[in-house]
């Protein structure tokens, strides 16, 4: 028998994928753009030594966080998804074991990821051409991005080998990635502060990610320092992680696809938990009768309250990361703490995103959205219904990722007006961070709103749910940053090319370009998408699935079909 024949099958179905290969060539344009980029701004700045290293280290950090978090979800969904349609059982009827499906998965999964990320290696070693980066610190940088994006695949696969729902299997994954990339650091920043065992903060700080990558380069003030047994231990700890992960997956995927009847004990303990978290009979009544008042739609999309609740949890968590990240750095300059700040508002981002396709995605897929039109219900009933459910599920949520902002606002602002705010041994902060903290609320509500609507069509529009999801977000998040830095490298080129020195081009104007921008992009594609729904909701719901086909074979199709002749019917000769 063929060694690991799903992973074959797999490899030779992604080496015919045209996404293949275009893909890695729009990852190495993306890197070769943010290269020259961040080479434009080390000139802008100043800097003497320690340009490429400066270069380095944010090229890399950018690339370990894409890779985590796309490793996630390109696998979160993996072996769930084949739970839910049935087809698990089936490919263990042969003979094949656990880590056959595992690494099969795994193969189709991250190949497109490890492709991408090879071919932005290339571009990280041109900072070695600035100075300041050996050979050795650009090596070990590339060794742990490769060693994150395999850990963020163990992490994935190992996450949706427990998980049946699409929501529960990437929301895990997600959470497992951030506390292993940002909590496990700031547990062990808090262990030293209060004194705990050293061990324990040694375990804690080689067990994140976060670790290899940082003393990969140790680009601090602009000195090189590397630490080489740190660095070697805390990569060799999480590819151990790594391995351990598949390793559970690969003794639990056999495990999970059967359907055994419950015990006694077992339905006991299941009417316990569900009483617990939905409530009993008269309580779950009353909440569908609550619903139902509002709108049909809207019981359906809101009937469950998980997603509320995980996402009131990943919001507690987020907010107790970015309080840790302030105690620490009161008397430094803020950076963790803008940081936490703006992750807590993307992670919420990232998930009313995926809350506001999923639900249409899985209906419209189950035909339910087709039996529902053909009732008295209308469309706008329906819009009107999801954007109800996403209110329920996401606005205190949304009103909890204002604290931070808030928070820094009062602390910041009160240090000239207020003797008695805590911000005593904090640096005098510029205008420049009141103007950051203000524009990405204003951002927040604005991506949200155009994340509702762009979500919704892209649900109608694509059958598959993930990458429904993914066209959301590139939309809305990642294009106005891709604009962005296009739009400022071709101009610092241009100006580097007639010599007009410096390249600095200030503050306020990357504010107020990025501002500017994110705004027109979130009002284009929310009208856009706005009235794509209110123009072709109807049809897009009652189209058939074809979406397994590629787009230019499903119009050669239609128009072979119209344009040949049909055959004759025997009674007509």
């Amino acid at each position: 028998m063929t060694f690991l024949p799903i992973a074959e099958r797999e490899l030779r179905l992604a080496s015919r994928r045209g996404t293949t290969y275009w893909r890695r060539v729009l990852v190495g344009l993306g890197a070769l753009v943010f290269g020259a980029y961040l080479m434009l701004i080390t000139s802008a700045m100043g800097f003497t030594g320690v340009a490429g290293l400066f270069a380095l280290a944010q090229a890399a950090g950018l690339c370990a966080l894409a890779g985590l978090f796309l490793g996630c979800r390109e696998l979160a969904d993996t072996l769930s998804a084949e739970k839910r349609e049935g087809t698990l059982g089936l490919l263990f009827l042969t003979d094949l074991k656990g880590y056959d499906v595992v690494f099969g998965k795994l193969a189709a999964g991250g190949l497109k990821l490890l492709l991408g990320l090879l071919a932005a290696v290339p571009v990280l070693a041109i900072p070695i051409l600035r100075g300041g980066v050996s050979a050795g610190a650009f090596w070990r940088t590339v060794l742990a991005l490769l060693n994150t994006l395999f850990f963020a695949c163990a992490v994935g696969i190992v996450v949706s080998a427990f998980a049946r729902d699409r929501r529960w299997a990437l929301g895990g994954a997600t959470t497992v990635a951030v506390t292993f990339w940002f909590v496990l650091p700031a547990l062990a920043a808090l262990s030293q502060a209060l004194r705990w065992p050293v061990w324990l903060g040694a375990v804690l700080t080689c067990s994140s990610p976060h670790n290899a990558l940082a003393t990969a380069t140790n680009w601090t003030g602009g000195v090189q320092t590397v630490n080489g047994p740190r660095w070697w231990l805390s990569l060799g700890a999480n590819h151990l992680l790594g391995w351990a992960f598949l390793g559970l997956a690969c003794w639990w995927v056999p495990r999970s696809w059967q359907t055994r009847p419950a015990g006694v004990a077992k339905l006991r303990w299941r009417d316990r938990w569900q009483r617990w978290t939905l409530g009993n009979s008269a309580q779950r009544r009353a909440r569908r009768e609550c619903l139902l008042e509002r709108g049909a739609f809207y019981w359906l999309a809101a009937r469950n309250p998980w997603p509320a609740r995980a996402t009131w949890g990943v919001s507690f968590l987020l907010l107790a990361l970015f309080f840790v990240a302030w105690w620490f750095e009161r008397s430094a300059t803020p950076s963790l703490t803008v940081i936490a700040a703006g992750l807590f508002h993307f992670i919420l981002k990232l998930r009313l995103s995926g809350e506001a396709t999923n639900t249409i995605a899985v209906n419209r897929r189950g035909q339910t959205l087709e039996l529902l039109l053909s009732t008295p219900l209308r469309m706008r009933d329906i819009l009107a219904g999801q954007w109800r459910a996403l209110r329920r599920h996401f606005a205190g949520p949304l009103a909890l990722a204002l604290v931070p902002n808030l928070w820094l606002l009062f602390v910041w602002l009160g240090q000239r007006w207020l003797p008695w705010s805590p911000a005593a041994g904090l640096v005098n902060v510029q205008p420049e961070a009141t103007a950051i903290l203000l524009g990405s609320v204003v951002a927040l509500v604005a991506d949200v709103l155009a994340l509702g609507w762009t979500g919704m069509w892209m649900a109608i529009s694509q059958r598959n749910v993930n990458r429904a999801d993914g066209e959301a977000v590139l939309r809305i998040l990642v294009l106005p940053w891709t604009l962005l830095i296009i739009g400022f490298t071709l101009v610092g080129l241009a100006r580097l090319a007639l010599g007009r020195l410096p390249l600095n081009f200030g503050f306020w104007t990357y504010f107020v370009t990025w501002l500017v921008l994110g705004l027109a992009n979130d009002v284009f594609f929310a009208l856009w998408s706005r009235h794509q729904l209110f123009h072709r909701f109807r049809a897009k719901a009652g189209e058939p699935d074809e979406t397994a086909l590629p787009a230019w074979t499903r119009r050669a199709i239609h128009w072979l079909a119209r344009t040949l002749p049909r055959p004759r019917s025997a009674a007509g000769g």
